[in-house]
C-alpha cells in the first residue's frame, strides 16, 4: 500500500468518524484533496483511488496542470470512446479580478469570492461560456484591513 492510500484512508477514516459524531452521512462529505504544488502524476494517482475533487490554489499552476489531467483522465485504454473525466476542480485561492477570464473555464467551483463585482464579473464570465458554476463567499469575520471577504454586516444589494 503506497504513503498516497495510506493518508488517504486515515483521512477518509477521520472524515467518517466526525461525521458520526455529528450524526451525519459521511457519504454526503466531499474530500476536496489540495493538489497545489503536486504533479500531474500525483493528481492521476489520487483520482485512482476515487478521490473526485480537486484544489488548486493559484490560477497560472492550474492552468498548466488542469487541461493535462483531464486529457489523460479522458484518454481510455483502449482509445475507442472518450468521456469526460469524473473530477471536480474547485479554486480554492484568492481570485484575482483579472484572472477571472481563465478561472471560468478551468475551475468548476470558486471557494473565494470577496466582492460583489468579483462575483458579478465572474458570472458575466461563465455565461459567456455557457455554463454555471457555485461559488463560496469569503467572509472577513475579523475586520482586518490585509484580509480579504466581505464584511459580515448585510449585503441586501448583493443577496
Amino acid at each position: 500500500m503506497s504513503d498516497l492510500e495510506k493518508n488517504l484512508q486515515l483521512v477518509q477514516q477521520r472524515i467518517a468518524d466526525a461525521a458520526t459524531r455529528a450524526k451525519r452521512d459521511p457519504s454526503e462529505i466531499a474530500l476536496v484533496a489540495v493538489s497545489k504544488t503536486f504533479p500531474v502524476e500525483m493528481i492521476l494517482a489520487a483520482h485512482a483511488l476515487s478521490v473526485q475533487h480537486f484544489g488548486e490554489n493559484r490560477v497560472e499552476e492550474a492552468a498548466q496542470k488542469i487541461p493535462s489531467v483531464n486529457q489523460q483522465l479522458s484518454q481510455p485504454p483502449n482509445h475507442l470512446t472518450t468521456q469526460p473525466p469524473n473530477i471536480t476542480w474547485h479554486l480554492v485561492g484568492h481570485l484575482q479580478s483579472r484572472k477571472v477570464k481563465d478561472a471560468a473555464s478551468l475551475f468548476d467551483l470558486v471557494h473565494s469570492i470577496d466582492s460583489v463585482a468579483l462575483a458579478r464579473r465572474l458570472n458575466d464570465r461563465v455565461s459567456a461560456l455557457g455554463k454555471t458554476m457555485p461559488i463560496l463567499l469569503e467572509v472577513n469575520v475579523s475586520g482586518e484591513a490585509t484580509k480579504y471577504g466581505f464584511t459580515p454586516a448585510p449585503l441586501e444589494a448583493f443577496f
